[in-house]
């Protein structure tokens, strides 16, 4: 009598590592996703020009405040006004900066609603081109 011994295939040993770069690219989607509604992109206001009146150019900025970011807005000729578009939303208070020749002659603060009300319309006090005046040679 002949005895047969019968073998079994080895079983596949079970492998997590080749799912490895599928799970991980699953994360990352979901990650990103997840950052992405949780970001939320800061308030815009359309448009907002700014009007000068003045005989000097003068360089004009806007922040939310004294330390906080400066947005500059550029610089006027005089008697221009220039639109800047989707600019940051300042927030309450807008503070305007004005300088000329590299030296700061004045800022003033002016509420949103101001602004708003004004549809978004600035103008350059005249108390900046009188310390223009003033300081010019």
């Amino acid at each position: 009598m002949t005895n047969v011994t019968m073998t079994r295939p080895d079983a596949p040993q079970r492998s997590f590592r080749n799912l490895l770069p599928p799970l991980a690219i699953l994360a990352a989607a979901i990650g990103l996703a997840s950052a992405t509604l949780l970001v939320t992109e800061p308030e815009r206001v359309d448009q907002l020009t700014v009007v000068s009146r003045g005989d000097f150019a003068v360089n004009v900025a806007v922040s939310a405040g004294p330390g906080e970011g400066v947005l500059l807005l550029g610089t006027l000729e005089p008697g221009s006004s220039q639109t800047s578009r989707e600019i940051l939303d300042q927030g309450r208070t807008w503070r305007f900066s004005f300088s000329s020749g590299g030296e700061s002659v004045g800022n003033v603060s002016v509420p949103r609603s101001t602004l708003a009300r004004d549809d978004w319309r600035f103008l350059v006090p005249p108390a900046v081109f009188d310390r223009i005046s003033r300081s010019a040679p």
